[in-house]
């Protein structure tokens, strides 16, 4: 799990909102790059600034969230009006989880963009952010919502990437069919999480001190960040 408080979260966290996006879709290329934890801290991080998020699991075939947050799938399609009763809120700070729904049977709903566009506009009536986790881009399975059917109706994507995991050319063909889509990329958050610098390193610990030093631990951090050289990679 990556910290809400975490440097790379927040700049990423930062962005989103310099852009105004009020939805978005966390997606990777391939299964095992991160896309759901990244997807978990942003809304996370997005609550904790008093947004009123919205965190929906559409990757049907294998979800993660449901283990991650410890809760379970419920029946519900994208063409039921109020979906109030399906949708699980956590705590005070504004953050709201949709479950993925049971796929016995999936509805086809989940396959049309206007449906799924249309639920995305009655949401937005009451969240100020909804982050959307999703099947790998480029991994096919009848079973599952198709990635790119919800890629159009959010309109907007942010690629998780995973240094050393993600392929080069994976990421180039899956870029130019969002391209083609006419679907705008937020940007790439790529985590170097199985090979991180000594910066990376020296900043994460740092930031264990947050809880109890908050304003040490990100002087701490901003400093280590001015040190060039503990980024550089032999």
């Amino acid at each position: 799990m990556i910290p809400a408080n975490y440097t790379e979260i927040d700049t990423l966290y930062r962005h989103i909102v310099s852009r105004n996006v009020r939805r978005f879709v966390v997606a990777s290329v391939s299964p095992g790059e991160g896309a759901t934890t990244l997807a978990y801290s942003l809304a996370r991080r997005a609550s904790r600034a008093g947004k009123r998020v919205l965190l929906i699991d559409l990757n049907v075939y294998k979800p993660s969230l449901g283990a991650l947050l410890g809760v379970e799938r419920v029946q519900w399609n994208p063409n039921i009006e109020d979906l109030t009763d399906k949708i699980v809120n956590f705590g005070s700070d504004g953050m709201s989880v949709l479950p993925a729904p049971l796929d016995e049977p999936l509805s086809p709903a989940f396959r049309e963009t206007g449906s799924l566009e249309c639920m995305l506009d009655r949401l937005e009536e009451s969240y100020d952010l909804i982050v959307l986790d999703i099947a790998p881009l480029l991994l096919s399975n009848a079973r599952n919502v198709p990635p790119f059917t919800v890629c159009r109706a959010a309109g907007t994507v942010l690629l998780a990437v995973m240094m050393r995991v993600t392929r080069q050319a994976n990421l180039e063909r899956a870029t130019a069919l969002l391209a083609d889509e006419g679907i705008s990329i937020l940007g790439v958050a790529a985590s170097d999480r199985d090979n991180p610098s000594l910066g990376a390193e020296l900043e994460r610990e740092a930031m264990r001190l947050n809880p109890v030093f908050p304003v040490g631990a990100n002087w701490l951090a901003r400093q280590i960040r001015k040190v060039g050289f503990l980024y550089e990679r032999p």
